[in-house]
């Protein structure tokens, strides 16, 4: 199996490191854009989230490498209850989060990089033991097929991945068809002022401000709460002042107001979302989200791109316009044998296990 050591750090790959993952990177569709997403990322930090690169050598060969981050202040995400969240700032016991189930949702999701020379088949387990065995505690999002991966983590259910499969669909005009009230949506949205603008690239620094605004308005309302929230804005807004091409924007906007957005990475086969939101504080967006969905349809229809992930689904209208689901899970895992006992129960009854968070999961029944 070899020999293997780990480092954790906050310095991204540099080139040489980069070039070692090529292959993979052709195997999952992918290109260089991946990295400027993840630069994007270890551009905002904060004294309780950090973004960190897990790297596995073997003697001074990289071998794999995953985009995780630190937290430090992520009661939020477990409970309501002040003393706990309290607790919790007072101890700073870290957590590392390897978004794991997606590519580029969050800017951090990842399948975690393995060098052309080796077998990701064998890599990927030693990584799970690493992790598992090692950090004081971790949450890693999976594939509920991965969970093979996981023997001895706590296991928690969370919403599936939203897909749509284009050549199921056919064409744009076919989606219409598919979908219930969307051209009467639709003509209400354009009756209202409504637009969907499409930019690549690094957006005006007006709408950078508006992608943060449009977050924080949405996390406010939000029942769950990300581990990273502290600085979840500003990972938005850093991701939309990329200067890559295939870095497409969707913009719902009238003359006067920004409704919301959302953003994909484009790879040429596939599109990834990277974050979205829309302004909560507003009476009503005029249908502005499916409004949103179908440019990205007609977007890939025009392209001939194959499939378009939209990440996790977290609101009944992006649930009924997705095709296909991707069922998910969240591991969790401590080297700590006391909290690794008492984390269980605290999981059961925590706001990740939400009715209204759960009720997204395990569309497929996988």
């Amino acid at each position: 199996m070899g020999n293997y050591s780990f480092t954790l750090s906050s310095d991204p790959l540099n080139t040489k490191e980069k070039d070692l993952f090529k292959g993979h990177l052709e195997s999952l569709e992918l290109n260089d854009t991946i990295w400027n997403l993840f630069e994007s990322l270890f551009q905002t930090t904060s004294r309780n989230t950090v973004p960190l690169m897990l790297r596995m050598s073997s003697g001074d060969e990289l071998v794999a490498a995953v985009v995780m981050i630190k937290c430090f202040n992520y009661g939020i995400t477990l409970t309501r209850l002040k003393p706990l969240i309290n607790l919790i700032q007072l101890f700073r016991f870290p957590v590392h989060v390897w978004m794991r189930a997606g590519i580029a949702p969050e800017l951090m999701a990842n399948p975690g990089f393995v060098n052309d020379k080796y077998d990701s088949a064998e890599i990927y387990p030693i990584l799970m033991e690493h992790i598992q065995r090692k950090l004081f505690l971790s949450f890693v999002h999976d594939l509920k097929d991965n969970s093979h991966l996981y023997p001895s983590g706590i296991k928690l259910d969370y919403p599936d991945e939203g897909v749509i499969d284009m050549e199921d669909v056919v064409s744009e005009e076919n989606y219409r068809r598919l979908h219930k009230n969307i051209k009467k949506k639709i003509r209400h949205f354009r009756s209202k002022g409504g637009m969907v603008e499409i930019i690549t690239g690094r957006l005006s620094d007006e709408d950078v401000q508006m992608v943060g605004q449009s977050i924080e308005s949405t996390s406010k309302h939000s029942i769950f709460k990300l581990p990273y929230q502290e600085i979840y804005p500003a990972m938005c807004m850093a991701s939309a002042t990329i200067e890559d091409e295939n870095v497409v924007h969707f913009i719902c906007r009238t003359e006067t107001l920004f409704l919301g957005y959302h953003s994909f990475l484009d790879f040429g086969t596939h599109l990834r979302c990277l974050n979205g939101a829309f302004n909560r504080e507003l009476k009503t967006t005029h249908h502005a989200y499916e409004n949103m969905i179908m440019k990205v349809v007609a977007y890939a229809d025009e392209r001939k791109i194959k499939r378009i992930y939209f990440g996790p689904v977290l609101n009944e209208t992006k649930s009924r316009m997705m095709h296909e689901f991707l069922s998910t899970r969240i591991h969790f895992s401590s080297s700590n044998p006391i909290l690794k006992a008492v984390f269980p129960p605290i999981l059961k009854n925590s706001r990740m296990a939400n009715k209204s968070v759960m009720r997204f999961s395990s569309r497929n029944g996988g």
